[in-house]
């Protein structure tokens, strides 16, 4: 998986919490954009393959799902994050990263970077603006 090894390195870094999330959610949308049609015939067919080959995936995104909720774990600790249990946040954040295969065209002019840009405003910022609640 592309984006387990990209996520080791971005652990390794050895950087804040909400920079490595940072880094590692951009990384995660942009390999899915990039790799969009490997991406979706993973998450299509992923119930085609030998009960051996879906334990295998299996224990590949639980270990890479791991990389994300101890970095979410300790950006909670860090008091940079929303106190909500890593394994919801996380599911949470990949369910929103992953669905771009869907979705995203790539004849179309956005650069899978702004994707991630886009996304990364609304998960660390939240999509009302400041003072929204009171206007409507």
């Amino acid at each position: 998986m592309l984006v387990a090894v990209t996520a080791q390195q971005v652990r390794m870094a050895r950087h804040p919490p909400v920079q490595t999330m940072h880094d590692l959610i951009s990384r995660h949308i942009t390999t899915v954009i990039e790799h969009h049609d490997w991406t979706t015939i993973f998450f299509q067919n992923e119930g085609e393959l030998s009960k051996e080959r879906q334990r295998l995936i299996r224990g590949r995104k639980r270990a890479y799902n791991q990389i994300l909720e101890d970095v979410y774990e300790e950006g909670v600790r860090a008091g940079a994050f929303r106190p909500i249990p890593p394994h919801i946040a996380v599911n949470g954040i990949l369910g929103m990263c992953n669905s771009v295969f869907v979705w995203y065209d790539e004849l179309r002019a956005i650069k899978p970077e702004q994707v991630a840009g886009y996304f990364l405003s609304l998960l660390e910022h939240g999509y009302s603006l400041p003072g929204a609640g009171e206007r409507g």
